[in-house]
């Protein structure tokens, strides 16, 4: 079986858990005899034969609107994993922070009434917005497989289509890499992090407003946790990534390492008191799952369905309330590590697993 994979036009340039898990994905995937090729869209044309062309990603709606027409005119499937995040509590968060006249709403009528009009306005803005629509056109034309209950669900009401045709399929993780021996390699601890083993909180991921970093900077503005933030800034965000490196200076205590090699980072999990992830969303967060392969305490967000595979060895917090992701930390840290999450994860979640799940989706599929 052969499958082209259409990747985003960025992804050589910006690192993100997509083009991640569909690297791994292929890797696995020819243990089982299925052929995952790389295509970037502008060559796509050039490929004549394949049994199915797959996505990752609605954003760049030409780019998948231009894949779903390759696939259509050779009568072969279109399925997309969507890792797809609309942004709209993000984007409330963000308005509120500009002081401008929904600040002022907030103000006269509380946070959470204001939320609730934002959310219903934003709501009657997509139903009008031709994005929207044909982002919807390509979901029902496809077959998806998304990686959690929580997301088919989001997909469902976000876009007002009940008839989705799905399979939810579990991502997974390197368990070569990422599990409790490599965790305790002392050797592959990024050297500034050494005097620190054992007591920082480690926060992985791209530098960005979703990710939520400078909520947990201002969340633990005042206790003496270090914290250590390991993944390349968003190179479209420049102002949220310098406002973080603005309040990490103030704080104190906190170390940007950039991006982690694979052994590097799990190191960096193991000797973590606890991965914090205070996301905005995640689907459902990639590095959650290597941080509880590694015996790391997991912190994660209320949109950031990761509970569905780790269960109560997740602890959650709610991404816009330092109060909630503090009570968070704190409570993790008061827990013991769990090493049957971590074997949990091992044993159920790697990617031969997923490999598996997709392979048999897609054939069913064809």
């Amino acid at each position: 079986m052969k499958i082209l994979y259409v990747p985003r036009v960025d992804s050589q340039t910006v690192r993100g858990g997509d083009v991640y898990f569909a690297g791994k994905l292929g890797d696995s995937l020819r243990g089982l005899g299925v052929d995952l090729e790389f295509v970037p869209v502008d060559v796509l044309d050039a490929h004549d034969k394949a049994d199915a062309v797959f996505l990752t990603q609605i954003y760049q709606i030409d780019t998948a609107e231009r894949a779903a027409d390759w696939a259509s005119k050779r009568g072969i499937p279109l399925v997309i994993c969507p890792f797809y995040e609309e942004g709209l509590r993000l984007s409330y968060h963000l308005t509120l922070r500009g002081r401008g006249n929904w600040y002022r709403l907030s103000r006269a009528i509380g946070r959470r009434a204001t939320e609730r009009v934002f959310m219903a306005r934003g709501a009657r803005l997509r139903a009008r917005d031709d994005v929207w629509h044909r982002q919807r056109c390509l979901l029902g034309a496809a077959h998806l497989l998304p990686n959690t209950r929580y997301e088919l669900d989001h997909l469902k009401n976000w876009f007002r289509s009940q008839d989705l045709h799905a399979t939810i399929i579990r991502l997974g993780i390197d368990r070569e890499q990422f599990n409790i021996d490599t965790g305790q390699k002392v050797e592959h601890l990024p050297a500034p992090l050494q005097e620190w083993r054992g007591s920082y909180l480690l926060s992985a991921g791209l530098i960005s407003a979703r990710k939520n970093q400078m909520g947990l900077l201002k969340a633990l503005g005042d206790l003496p946790i270090p914290i250590v933030i390991a993944g390349d800034p968003s190179p479209y965000e420049p102002d949220y990534c310098a406002e973080v490196e603005r309040i990490a200076r103030i704080r104190g205590n906190v170390i940007f390492t950039g991006h982690l090699i694979a052994r590097e980072l799990a190191a960096t999990f193991g000797h973590a008191a606890a991965h914090v992830l205070p996301s905005w969303s995640e689907r459902p967060g990639l590095v959650s799952l290597e941080a509880a392969a590694c015996g790391s305490r997991v912190v994660a967000s209320t949109a950031a369905p990761v509970w569905e595979y780790l269960g109560e060895g997740v602890t959650v917090c709610a991404p816009d309330q330092p109060a909630d992701i503090r009570r968070a930390v704190l409570e993790a840290l008061d827990r013991p590590r769990s090493p049957e999450v971590a074997r949990k994860v091992r044993e159920h979640y790697t990617w031969e697993h997923t490999a598996v799940a997709f392979r048999d989706a897609v054939r069913a599929i064809i």
